[in-house]
């Protein structure tokens, strides 16, 4: 699978009202490399500043039909410039997966201050629309494009604080190599987003009489509190450094693609369902005989994994029936590579919580529900129903 950046100018085009409507399918220019094109590859939107505003990633789409000569879609039509006309053109169909709030979307600014995004194509020759990243490239905008615009958890409060720490009474920089970006690419932030999070931790430091930046969050002041003895007036490293070792693993590691780790583990789960459920359910209860944890080990990536276990992925699935464990659940199911209902495996306390790698805590569901799970409004509701219906199947 490959992934693509698509260009649209925002003086011909107005990308940003037309995904307002919230499009399910629509077609888009399919200028260069279309016969490279294929069905399943991933597609950032790019709005570009034009005459005003800010370039910017603002959407993920991904191809659902090859490219084809055909007029624009007539629901594009209205959102076209005066006098431009819609010819028949090289085209691809795109379905749009999540629209970026303004909060959300990946500004250009810091995808070139970003040591594996400053070379993108379309930063270095922004005139073509149609744009093939790396797998590097790829992986981290994956990650950056899923923790953009959410608050920031207690793991990654946490590289913030080890940042602070170890740029503390020296010059705080973002050039490549520097603590903030080395934080960056291993937290999956946006180099800014660490610097602004290291300056945080400076104005709740009362030994440092630098100017901080107000603004920090509850989690910032939680895990502020609970490294910092006042009475002593100092930071507790070596629990931080420890902590966060626990949480991101050893800092000497190779980093691997989150996308290796995750197919790893779809490998194995899918080689695990294979099996009798009771051979798994047999065999699952003797791993977790001979583990001194539940919590599972955490892996440095480009963008955080963890070591899950396959067999805990397989028997929640053979459980729910390859079925979304919600009642009543909506969204219908597509075929996945294996032939079976595509469902996801989803810890109702997340791994970065602190939650653990095991059946009680596991959950299936289709990917709407398990992507509202994660990003939605009613995501804390969401958890709640969860532990109901975990409780109803035990």
């Amino acid at each position: 699978m490959t992934t693509w950046i698509f260009q649209a100018n925002p003086d011909r085009f107005d990308v940003d009202g037309f995904l307002a409507t919230r499009p399910t399918r629509f077609r888009w220019s399919a200028q260069q490399q279309a016969d490279l094109m294929a069905i399943g590859d991933d597609i950032y939107l790019w709005r570009a500043k034009g005459a005003r505003g800010v370039a910017a990633i603002v959407a993920k789409t991904k191809i659902v039909e090859l490219p084809s000569i055909v007029p624009d879609d007539e629901a594009s039509v209205p959102f076209w410039a005066s006098g431009e006309i819609n010819v028949a053109a090289p085209r691809v169909m795109l379905e749009l997966l999540r629209v970026a709030t303004p909060d959300e979307a990946l500004k250009a600014d810091w995808l070139r201050e970003d040591p594996v995004l400053r070379t993108l194509g379309i930063l270095a020759m922004p005139r073509a629309t149609n744009y093939r990243v790396t797998t590097a490239e790829a992986t981290r905008l994956d990650a950056l494009w899923m923790n953009t615009g959410r608050p920031w958890n207690r793991g990654e409060s946490l590289g913030g604080l080890v940042t602070y720490i170890r740029t503390k009474g020296g010059e705080i920089s973002r050039q490549p190599g520097s603590p903030v970006v080395e934080m960056a690419l291993r937290i999956g932030r946006v180099p800014t987003g660490v610097y602004n999070k290291v300056m945080n931790f400076r104005a709740l430091d009362p030994t440092d009489p630098r100017k901080g930046l107000s603004g920090g969050g509850v989690t910032d002041r939680r895990v502020w509190d609970e490294f910092f003895d006042p009475a002593a007036q100092r930071i507790n490293v070596d629990a931080v450094e420890r902590e966060f070792a626990r949480l991101w693993g050893d800092t000497h590691m190779v980093p691997a693609s989150a996308r290796e780790a995750h197919q790893q583990l779809e490998d194995a789960s899918r080689e695990a369902e294979g099996l009798d459920l009771s051979d798994l359910l047999t065999r699952y209860d003797a791993r977790r005989k001979g583990q001194s944890s539940a919590k599972p080990a955490v892996r440095a990536v480009e963008s955080r994994a963890y070591d899950r276990d396959p067999y805990v992925v397989a028997i929640t699935k053979k459980q729910a029936g390859h079925r979304c464990e919600i009642p009543d659940c909506p969204h219908p199911l597509f075929a996945g590579l294996d032939g079976r209902p595509y469902v996801e495996v989803h810890h109702i306390l997340p791994l970065a919580e602190g939650g653990v790698d095991t059946l009680e805590n596991a959950i299936c569901l289709c990917p709407g529900h398990h992507k509202e799970a994660h990003f939605g409004r009613e995501a804390s509701s969401l958890r709640q129903l969860f532990h109901e219906v975990r409780q109803r199947r035990a």
